[in-house]
């Protein structure tokens, strides 16, 4: 009986351990960090031993050499340094024993349930009313604030909306520095 809830209990120190660093390589965090984080948690979860393979593109991770190693794949990647923050607090917490793994897990699988980005026309709002002022800032250019704004707004709409369609990454990533390289294309 030991033995099986020891497995188990291995199994929710790899869950949480990879879902930490798969949220933390996602939103931007650096490898040795992740891989630093990794390590504290399944320590501080009583782990003796761990082993981690961290990439920007998956995670492989041991512990105790009971428990078969576990890969997590990384399937996106953005700048949300929130959850990064949020993903850090949740470790010093568990190393100080305030909570405990279970709701560390829990927590960590909310946090990587939920959606923090603003709405589509508020980032479209938002990539206009940088683009515009930068070309006065930087150009000394007023006659063209209201164009670069256009053109600002236009840009995030070929960056965002690709993700929208069910093509091939490599397509995207092609059409999108396409367009973003070329702006002449969108204004002429």
């Amino acid at each position: 009986m030991a033995v099986a809830s020891q497995k188990k209990r291995d199994q929710l120190i790899l869950h949480t351990a990879l879902t930490a660093g798969r949220i933390m390589i996602e939103n931007g965090s650096e490898i040795e960090r992740v891989e630093d984080t990794m390590t504290r948690i399944a320590k501080n979860a009583g782990a003796q031993t761990s082993q981690l393979f961290v990439m920007i593109t998956g995670i492989l991770m041991a512990i105790n050499g009971e428990v078969g190693a576990q890969i997590e794949p990384v399937k996106r990647r953005t700048f949300d340094l929130e959850k990064i923050a949020v993903v850090n607090d949740l470790s010093r917490r568990f190393a100080d024993h305030r909570i405990t793994l279970q709701q560390f897990a829990d927590q960590l699988d909310h946090l990587d349930s939920i959606n923090r980005y603003f709405p589509f026309w508020l980032q479209l709002l938002a990539a206009a009313l940088v683009s515009g002022p930068l070309e006065v800032v930087f150009r000394h250019n007023l006659p063209d604030f209201w164009i670069t704004c256009v053109v600002g707004l236009l840009g995030w709409w070929v960056y965002y909306v690709p993700f929208l369609m069910p093509l091939i990454l490599f397509k995207n990533k092609i059409i999108r520095i396409f367009f973003i390289t070329n702006p002449w294309l969108l204004v002429n």
